[in-house]
């Protein structure tokens, strides 16, 4: 500082009184700019970046964190692998804007920043980026380049410098050209997953190598709720100002520690302790971020949001909320909760509605995707076999068929170029062995289980070939793909073998219309003796599963094509 001072006074003395007065403006601004320079280096991470610099978000409103505490510790957490499951409105996409921009301009990271679609991108920059870079000019001023895909800014100390690739995940934009310290996967879940983890290989070359993703979640075991739950788990605790009883919020009251959890009451339409029952005031209880898990859960570190931590969203704006929205959007949006349905059959409904038409009201020629998913069920008899098929691709399902040998199989095999199938294990193992053993690398046999302590829908053996698969989560997976509206058809609405629901035919429709779930209505042990389907598990509790009555090889078809998909969905993502 010292020597810029010594400058400056050189040409203070030389100067005439006018020279003077625009000599000591451009040194204060020096002086200024130096100081904000330094006092920017710092700065230990991005809030007290925000804060200190009195920043605003995209509205002109300056950033506050009195009713957004819970954002914090997010806002500061650079771990390497970070699984955010967040509900809606909370303003979480703007604090990764700014994380974004600190590590561009603290640390030169170049950072990939993806959404789902480059038309996401578009209107993600247009609506929030670039507001936020024009209502802040500290930030701006720091910029070097401002394009539609593409922020960099020089950094605080000046000798380096740090990008921001935006990036979609469908589109044009979706290349893997440029290399990163950062993977920002906005939206993950409903991101491309493939090229997601093509990204992955771009930030392998970097000593920092950070993932961080975050997204409304959609189902249990699915995307960031995959990942979530491979982490520590950290859930916002409240501790009640009149009982100090310790909790989360939930919408429902859950059992928890002696008590419930905090939770909405509908009755009051509060939120309410769960030990005393008494109003729970989310502003002024004391509060933090607690992990579920202590070890090291693979090194993710895991935050659950959901609307119940802001304060300016009430039990009654959720209550209101529950009886207008459907389910799962609810629960994904409000709740920032994976979605399970627990509904115990699948109208044909469900199934018709999820038809997809174009613009002339035809059933596209090519259903989109790359790669042919095929699910088979075995039944008939040794001399008359029935070989039920659902196929598509990865993106849904194009064609339900019933062949009536295994030559025809194979053959089918061949004919529609299928790239992955699972096939029912029983009650013909060998000539499901076969089947793989003529297809290297393109056939599981599945086997169904009720392993609960597998977070994975399913594992498969190599050197086998079998996918053990459990049963219930599978089932409820692909009810709820039918019911959200993700289980796309391909399919006319009409066709005999999807929706025919006369006597003695059969159909994907009338197939699903036999399977109904039981165990999950309350049931009790004693109602065994009423119900033959009804299940314990090890725990001595009624264990919720799917049984059928009736034929149902078209639906365990679909079960095993939703499989297939998933298999192939990983081997894309490079798993």
């Amino acid at each position: 500082m010292s020597t810029a001072y010594d400058y400056w006074n050189t040409r203070l003395a030389k100067a005439n009184p006018e020279q003077r007065r625009v000599i000591l403006a451009k040194m204060i601004k020096h002086v200024n700019e130096t100081k904000q320079r330094e006092n920017a280096l710092r700065v230990n991470n991005a809030y007290e970046w925000i804060t200190r610099n009195n920043f605003t978000n995209e509205n002109g409103i300056p950033m506050e964190f009195a009713d957004r505490d819970f954002m914090i510790q997010p806002l500061c957490d650079e771990s390497k692998l970070l699984a955010v499951l967040k509900c809606s409105q909370v303003g979480f996409s703007t604090m990764s804007i700014f994380k974004a921009c600190f590590h561009n301009a603290k640390y030169g990271h170049n950072i990939i920043y993806t959404l789902p679609t480059d038309s996401d991108v578009e209107e993600f920059n247009k609506a929030k980026t670039n507001m936020i870079l024009d209502n802040n000019p500290t930030i701006k001023a720091q910029m070097i380049e401002n394009s539609l895909h593409t922020k960099s800014f020089r950094t605080l100390s000046g000798d380096n410098v740090g990008f921001t690739f935006y990036k979609g995940t469908y589109g044009k934009s979706a290349s893997i050209m440029q290399t990163a310290d950062i993977l920002i996967k906005d939206e993950f879940d409903r991101s491309n997953q493939g090229v997601l983890n093509a990204y992955k290989s771009r930030i392998k070359a970097s000593a920092y190598a950070a993932e961080w993703e975050f997204s409304n979640p959609s189902f249990p075991s699915f995307g960031v709720d995959y990942t979530w739950q491979l982490s520590d788990q950290k859930h916002y605790f409240y501790w009640c100002p009149k009982c100090d009883h310790p909790s989360y919020i939930t919408y429902e009251p859950e059992s928890f520690d002696g008590g419930n959890t905090h939770h909405v009451c509908k009755e009051r339409r509060e939120y309410v302790c769960g030990a005393c029952g008494d109003v729970l005031d989310r502003r002024t209880a004391d509060k933090e971020w607690v992990p579920k898990y202590e070890d090291d859960r693979d090194g993710i570190s895991g935050y659950w949001i959901s609307q119940m931590m802001a304060p300016w969203i009430s039990a009654r704006e959720l209550i209101r909320d529950e009886k207008l929205m459907l389910p799962d959007v609810f629960a994904n949006f409000d709740l920032g909760r994976a979605y399970a349905s627990n509904s115990n059959s699948l109208d044909p409904s469900n199934i018709i509605k999820n038809v997809q038409y174009d613009e002339n009201g035809y059933i596209p020629k090519v259903t989109p995707g790359k790669f042919r998913c095929l699910g088979v069920d075995q039944g008939g008899t040794d001399d008359n076999p029935k070989l039920y098929c659902v196929k598509g691709t990865e993106e849904g399902i194009d064609e339900v068929i019933k062949l009536d040998s295994w030559e025809k199989l194979h053959n089918y095999m061949r004919m529609k170029n299928i790239s992955m199938c699972v096939i029912d294990n029983a009650p013909k193992p060998e000539k499901a062995i076969e089947l793989a053993t003529a297809f290297p690398g393109k056939v599981w046999r599945c086997v169904f289980d009720y392993n609960d302590e597998r977070k994975q829908l399913y594992e498969g053996d190599y050197k086998t070939r079998i996918l053990n698969a459990h049963r219930t989560r599978i089932f409820d997976r692909v009810v709820d793909g039918y019911i959200t509206g993700e289980r796309k058809v391909f399919i006319d609405g009409l066709e005999r073998s999807l929706s025919g629901m006369a006597p003695g035919n059969e159909s994907l429709c009338i197939h699903w219309k036999a399977q109904r779930k039981v165990g999950g209505n309350g049931e009790t042990p004693a109602d065994r003796e009423k119900n033959k389907h009804l299940k314990l598990d090890k725990q001595g509790n009624i264990r919720p599963m799917w049984v059928n009555e009736g034929a149902d090889h078209f639906s365990l078809a679909d079960i095993y094509n939703q499989l297939a998909q998933l298999v192939i969905k990983k081997q894309m993502e490079g798993a």
